[in-house]
């Protein structure tokens, strides 16, 4: 459903921003602000 995909991207940009090891996945995180 929208609502589990929209929460398994919060997800993984609270990771992404908590773990910045992957700087490669900061911009897409930026872009879908």
């Amino acid at each position: 459903t929208l609502s589990g995909i929209l929460l398994l991207v919060l997800g993984v940009v609270s990771a992404v921003r908590a773990r910045p090891e992957k700087p490669m996945l900061q911009p897409l995180a930026d872009e879908k602000k």
